[in-house]
């Protein structure tokens, strides 16, 4: 089949690929969440990791990481996904801001849902270096929320980009908050490994999710 002008007809594969790769998270996060359930060994595992990870004594780990976990807090999103929604409206991208507002929302909805269905306890307050939150630990809403935000804001800006250096810059930065944040969680005492990788692993899934919906009803040239 052949349009009008004798260019080849050929079906956008993007769609189904980030569908399979959908696939491929939920499956990965449930495995995680079934194993953290049922496996005594691999609970043992993750805290004796994060445990090793908490008690590196590096002078500056823990102003650092006390610094870069509040990226993550929840007013923090929240006014800088408004900011960017606000941002993308007024430059005329209204289904991009819709994406970006409603990924963040039903995404870090559905991490606060596997919180309270998996019930898993944090670390006790003996390896906390800030105020232990009072919900459950799997997954880290911190890490599962930057790990959104940043992935929505490097999708949109290689939408839109030409240039190469920008595109680079803005991946280096999305990939590198998110990593920064989740460890904070692990070496501040309020997480362990196992919460923050399962976040990101959920992220992957519901970004992959977000964008096959973006590319099946948005327009391709």
């Amino acid at each position: 089949m052949t349009t009008s002008s004798g260019t080849p007809w050929r079906r956008d594969t993007r769609p189904g690929v980030l569908v399979v790769l959908a696939g491929i998270a939920a499956l990965l996060f449930f495995g995680l969440v079934f194993v953290v359930l049922v496996s005594p060994a691999f609970v043992a595992f993750d805290e004796a990791g994060s445990g090793l990870f908490r008690s590196m004594d590096v002078v500056w780990f823990e102003p650092f990481f006390g610094a870069a976990t509040h990226v993550g807090d929840f007013w923090v999103m929240f006014f800088a996904t408004a900011i960017a929604v606000a941002a993308l409206h007024v430059r005329g991208s209204r289904v991009e801001a819709v994406m970006f507002g409603l990924t963040m929302m039903l995404g870090t909805s559905v991490g606060w849902l596997a919180k309270e269905l998996v019930e898993r306890s944090r670390p006790g307050l003996e390896y906390a270096r800030i105020t232990l939150p009072d919900s459950y630990s799997f997954p880290s809403g911190h890490a599962l929320a930057t790990f959104l935000f940043f992935a929505l804001i490097a999708f949109i800006v290689s939408l839109e980009a030409k240039s190469l250096r920008t595109r680079a810059i803005v991946f280096t930065i999305s990939v590198a908050i998110p990593l920064l944040v989740g460890a904070s969680r692990v070496y501040l005492g309020v997480h362990w490994f196992g919460d923050v990788t399962a976040s990101w692993i959920l992220g992957v899934g519901i970004m992959a999710a977000a964008a096959s919906l973006y590319f099946n009803f948005t327009p391709t040239e």
